[in-house]
């Protein structure tokens, strides 16, 4: 027996058929943001890579890295592509850590959960644009989305060269380490 799509249904298949594919749009349109022009590039080279025709690849591995200086948005860049991946695809699960403890606990992972909570919530009146922001359940070490916290997360690991396992077995159809 099939299930009858609701309306809200309906709308968020529409909203994840233009945005899953698409982390710029989702940042420019869904987020509000405004990417510095690195940025926007680099967004712009992630969908390439994870994309063909307009459409995500069953199997896609896209590696990046990138040296800077300080304060130049990288941080803000990763929250965008964790966000997006966490909004836009299921099943997933999500891997962040960082080079040190403070850099996890106080620049990425807070930066992570002020992006979630601009996900549009239940105050908007468009009925065009879905209620993202309650389908995730932030917390301390991990934002689970509420329908299925084992299939689809975030979660933050302190990890060091000496002890690699903070991201050892993540499995799932759409997998980002960061």
């Amino acid at each position: 027996m099939t299930k009858e799509l609701s309306g809200a249904d309906i709308v968020l298949d529409a909203w994840l058929a233009r945005y899953a594919p698409s982390a710029f749009l989702f940042v420019t349109e869904v987020l509000g943001a405004t990417p510095e022009p690195w940025q926007a590039k680099v967004l712009q080279q992630y969908d390439a890579d994870r994309t063909y025709n307009g459409l995500i690849r069953d199997s896609y591995f896209v590696r990046m890295s990138i040296a800077s200086g300080h304060g130049v948005g990288k941080t803000t860049l990763l929250a965008w592509l964790v966000v997006h991946h966490v909004a836009c695809l299921y099943p997933q699960k999500t891997a962040v850590t960082a080079p040190s403890s403070n850099q996890l606990w106080d620049a990425l992972w807070p930066e992570i959960k002020s992006w979630i909570k601009k996900l549009p919530g239940a105050e908007s009146r468009d009925p065009l644009i879905p209620n993202m922001r309650d389908l995730f359940d932030p917390k301390s070490e991990r934002i689970e989305l509420l329908k299925d916290p084992d299939g689809s997360f975030v979660s933050a690991k302190a990890a060091r060269q000496d002890q690699p396992e903070a991201l050892a077995g993540v499995h799932s159809d759409f997998v980002l380490l960061v």
